[in-house]
């Protein structure tokens, strides 16, 4: 998998061989064209979503249409909360510009090492922040 994508960032840099043979064996990297809606309100939150290439919109629901949040880049969660504390997305998540992203399923997250799993963790808990 092009974890190298990921690498660089803040929080991924601190991970060993060990923490990316873990995601490899449990992550999908997905491209994703710009437009592709990767979740729509109301979803279950089946995977966390880790911005691998390009740049995702957050955006809620209003009654003329949507109001953007926030815009997640490489190396960042999104929608995250929802996958955290396993509500269903309150959140539209929409590739905005051509990218990719690393969609982890939330039921293998506790077969992740202990390590591992605490960095992700650390990690979710800053952006939230």
């Amino acid at each position: 998998m092009a974890w190298q994508r990921l690498a660089s960032f803040p929080g991924f840099d601190r991970f060993d061989r060990a923490d990316w043979d873990a995601l490899d064996a449990h992550a999908t990297m997905i491209a994703a064209p710009r437009g592709t809606r990767i979740a729509a309100p109301g979803d279950d939150a089946a995977h966390l979503i880790i911005v691998g290439r390009g740049a995702v919109r957050a955006s809620l629901a209003c009654d003329d249409g949507e109001e953007q949040l926030l815009v997640h880049g490489p190396g960042s969660f999104a929608g995250s909360c929802a996958a955290t504390d396993g509500a269903s997305q309150p959140l539209a998540l929409c590739q905005c510009e051509e990218g990719a992203i690393v969609a982890l399923p939330i039921g293998a997250i506790p077969a992740l090492p202990v390590a591992t799993g605490a960095r992700l963790q650390a990690m979710t808990g800053r952006q939230m922040v």
